[in-house]
């Protein structure tokens, strides 16, 4: 099923929507949002910042699964109103936001980013102005759908095939590497000792100052609190 998926056999009726759209969705979207947010860094703060939350690959996840969401909802919501395509991607935006904040708080301890303080938040993991700025950017998906399923359709072919299957096996590896030095950095934050190798391997590569280097904005909760 996975191969067949990946040749463009469609999951959805009307949408012809394949692994391979997907996937490149989520790869543009985690490298323009990092780029962007890179220079609103140098234009507000006067320095540039890339906020990865990969190990490995220089990619910001949440602008990914946010493009492959809107480009999602845009297909799925295609006959419906404006009005209804807003709240929906508003809705689904917030949600997101706030479970990935949640399982930042309480699997890690830590934060990525923190709204406290703003209007209208819910325990600094979402706020109002993002959920409209999601719902914001599912119009603008909506707007563009014809334009990036041009750029998609045109993708296709052996050698993007090839491109698709070895970069989704590098996500992979980055994913679970990326896992394992967050929760060891975790770990050592509370100072629960390596146990095996592997541990031992992530402490000497990745310390608490290569991490932090890496993930700049990230923050341990009870650091605050100190």
């Amino acid at each position: 099923m996975p191969y067949a998926i990946l040749n463009g056999v469609s999951m959805e009726k009307n949408g012809n929507i394949t692994y391979q759209k997907v996937y490149w969705l989520f790869l543009a979207g985690s490298l323009i949002g990092l780029v962007l947010e890179g220079f609103w860094c140098l234009v507000k703060q006067g320095h540039w910042e890339s906020h990865v939350n990969f190990i490995w690959e220089p990619l910001c996840g949440i602008y990914g699964v946010g493009a492959v969401g809107c480009y999602l909802g845009a297909i799925f919501l295609k006959t419906h109103f404006w009005i209804v395509k807003f709240i929906t991607f508003s809705f689904i935006g917030t949600v997101v936001e706030l479970i990935a904040g949640l399982v930042l708080e309480y699997g890690l301890y830590m934060r990525a980013w923190d709204y406290s303080g703003t209007f209208m938040n819910v325990k600094g993991h979402v706020n109002l102005k993002m959920t409209i700025l999601w719902g914001i950017l599912g119009i603008v998906f909506s707007l563009l759908l014809p334009t990036i399923e041009n750029i998609l359709g045109k993708m296709k072919g052996e050698g993007w095939k090839i491109a698709c299957i070895g970069l989704s096996v590098l996500l992979v590896a980055d994913i679970i590497a990326t896992s394992m030095c967050l929760i060891r950095w975790s770990s050592r934050h509370r100072g629960i000792p390596a146990c095996n190798r592997i541990e031992q391997m992530i402490d000497n590569t990745y310390p608490d100052e290569v991490m932090q280097k890496r993930f700049c904005e990230w923050f341990f909760i009870d650091d605050t609190k100190k």
